[in-house]
């Protein structure tokens, strides 16, 4: 079995040769397929007499129930990280929704329903798929289309690296190389925007980038060590900006 270094090895080269004539053209018309259909388990099924243990696939069942039922169609397939049962609770938790978690919702499902078989909720993974593709700008990156616990547009490499690998896990369940120039298309924008000091190179924790290359720490999770990251050399003549 390849690692997933590996696999990123291989599809980098085999998407190299599309980059160049993809530039300027929206993730949306990329081709690829976000029917509901495409998301569907493979495979056949059939019965056994197991013993009587815990059951992974009514579990995994049950995950797929909470992994398309968590966001809000409404708005983007924003995550409700947070709710409450108290009778005085207003339920979901409306300042906690967020878009860092509905790649991570994306990336599971298809592991999921291969374990138990499940087509419920085809249609919300499908939206969750297409909506996240029509956030990626001309320039490779996954903007943040509305307000929520990050910065509307811009964009936070964490989530472009984790809808990669949605993206990687859905190629592996439908084979379409289209998925490939989405993954090489993200790959070249985080390699883009990294910041590069010496022989190392890296991101700012818990900061958000802007079209124009500014980066903004998020107020929501940052601003503990704001102080701190102010007092960085490397930092502040790169840009970097606190919100």
């Amino acid at each position: 079995m390849r690692t997933r270094r590996q696999f990123l090895t291989d599809t980098a080269i085999t998407a190299a040769v599309g980059w160049v004539g993809m530039k300027g053209a929206s993730a949306a018309d990329m081709g690829v397929k976000v029917q509901p259909q495409a998301f569907g388990p493979r495979g056949s099924k059939y019965e056994a007499v197991i013993p009587d243990t815990l059951e992974l696939a009514d579990r995994a069942e049950l995950s797929v129930n909470n992994l398309t039922h968590n966001v809000d169609p409404d708005d983007y397939y924003y995550v409700f990280q947070g709710f409450s049962f108290a009778p005085d609770s207003k339920g979901l938790s409306l300042q906690d929704r967020t878009l860092d978690i509905t790649g991570k919702n994306l990336r599971t499902l298809p592991l999921l329903r291969t374990v138990c078989g499940s087509t419920q909720g085809l249609d919300i993974q499908s939206g969750m798929m297409k909506t996240m593709l029509k956030a990626v700008a001309d320039d490779g990156l996954l903007y943040y289309p509305t307000p929520g616990y990050r910065i509307p547009d811009t964009s936070y490499p964490a989530v472009n690296a984790i809808f990669s690998l949605a993206v990687e896990n859905q190629y592996a369940v439908d084979g379409d190389k289209q998925w490939l120039e989405t993954i090489n298309k993200l790959g070249e924008a985080l390699h883009r925007i990294a910041i590069r000091v010496e022989d190392r190179a890296y991101y700012p924790p818990e900061c958000t980038i802007t079209r124009e290359g500014k980066w903004y720490g998020t107020p929501a999770a940052s601003r503990p060590f704001l102080t701190t990251l102010r007092k960085s050399r490397s930092w502040i003549h790169r840009g970097w900006k606190a919100a």
